[in-house]
């Protein structure tokens, strides 16, 4: 379960294009939805928009792998 304040950070890894443990913000809201989706998340953002030019947001999408019987 995801609750209020919990921080956002990037991930990194190998083909990440940033480094691990950045902080982006921390969670200000959930919002539960019914079914499998999961919440939908409100983030309070540690930068500052007005100075901000350029901003790329990537959703992660997990590969999920077959296992053999």
């Amino acid at each position: 379960d995801i609750q209020t304040g919990v921080p956002i950070v990037t991930a990194g890894g190998s083909r990440s294009l940033s480094p691990p443990d950045i902080l982006v913000g921390t969670v200000s809201r959930v919002v539960e939805r019914v079914g499998s989706a999961g919440p939908v998340l409100e983030i309070e953002l540690v930068a500052d928009l007005s100075n901000l030019s350029f901003l790329r947001v990537l959703l992660y999408q997990p590969i999920t792998e077959k296992v053999a019987p």
